[in-house]
């Protein structure tokens, strides 16, 4: 541009006028870095609550899962317990005299 047959005045502005608008592009591409950068961390730092979050929530299932699991065992446990003993009353009543029998003799 500055060997071009136009005005030296007019061609120094020109070559000017272009290196603002590049310098301006480079600056605007830095911006648009830094920015995604920071966008990013953002993400970050919010998944990483969200994972937590959802960390402490599975170990809440899992101990309810678990309280409720040992609730249920200790209910067929006294279900069992109750049959087992009903079912001794009704041999008891039904077979009581034989089984007394039986087992001393």
């Amino acid at each position: 541009m500055l060997k071009s047959p136009r005005d030296p005045r007019e061609a120094k502005l020109l070559v000017r006028l272009e290196c603002g608008v590049l310098m301006a592009m480079f600056v605007m591409q830095l911006a648009v870095a830094l920015l995604c950068c920071v966008v990013h961390s953002c993400w970050v730092r919010e998944y990483r609550g969200l994972e937590a979050e959802r960390d402490a929530m599975a170990e809440k299932r899992r101990r309810k899962i678990a309280r409720v699991q040992e609730e249920s065992m200790a209910n067929a446990a006294r279900i069992a317990e109750v049959r087992g003993m009903e079912l001794e009353e009704k041999m008891k009543s039904k077979y009581g005299a034989w089984g007394k029998n039986d087992l001393e003799g």
